[in-house]
């Protein structure tokens, strides 16, 4: 027989609303290795997990893992945020079952629509700008107070229909950290699902 997600029910994902709750649950999906035979204490050396694309050991081959975005939390130096990430893994390998889920504020499963992710940046901001009538030179204002909202609606959908990372929404926002686009793309995220003007912006693209 043939059970969980894959065979069974849809897949479903949860958003995460705190920065340290981000690290913890990445640490608590780093570490499921640790239940295989050989593994128990080498998590970094299972194939078929990213840590070692975080810890610079394999290369990311198919450029699908933003490891900078993580690993940004522990340190500017990469050397130094690798070793502090490892060691942080390691050391919450014990407080695994405290890490999932616990303060799960929403969740969402997936839809049948499947999202064509191929725009281009600058055709986001240009729809962004007409969309809510705010001139698009306010993307690259540094606070968000001034930009009202095309910043965080930009941000989420660029991540969303550019397949954008954080490190890449950095670039062409400019002068914020990957942290920060995080928090953009949530805020837009909060925009489109509570404000009714904006809850048709992804169909309308």
């Amino acid at each position: 027989n043939r059970h969980g997600h894959l065979f069974q029910d849809r897949f479903k994902s949860k958003i995460i609303y705190e920065d340290k709750y981000i690290v913890a649950l990445s640490s608590y999906i780093h570490n499921n290795p640790a239940d295989i035979k050989g593994y128990e204490n080498r998590v970094e050396r299972y194939r078929y997990s990213s840590l070692g694309i975080y810890l610079g050991m394999v290369k990311d081959k198919f450029n699908i893992i933003d490891s900078e975005f993580i690993l940004s939390y522990f340190g500017r130096d990469t050397l130094c945020a690798r070793k502090n990430y490892i060691e942080f893994v390691k050391r919450n390998s014990e407080a695994q079952d405290d890490v999932e889920f616990k303060h799960e504020r929403a969740e969402i499963r997936s839809e049948r629509k499947i999202l064509v992710r191929n725009a281009r940046a600058c055709d986001v901001i240009d729809f962004v700008s007409s969309y809510i009538k705010k001139d698009k030179s306010f993307i690259h204002i540094k606070y968000i107070r001034h930009g009202g909202d095309i910043k965080p609606l930009s941000a989420f959908l660029m991540r969303e229909l550019c397949d954008m990372k954080q490190k890449d929404i950095c670039k062409v926002i400019g002068n914020i950290t990957q942290p920060h686009a995080a928090k953009l793309c949530l805020k837009g995220y909060e925009l489109i699902s509570n404000k009714s003007e904006y809850m048709n912006i992804v169909n309308d693209f």
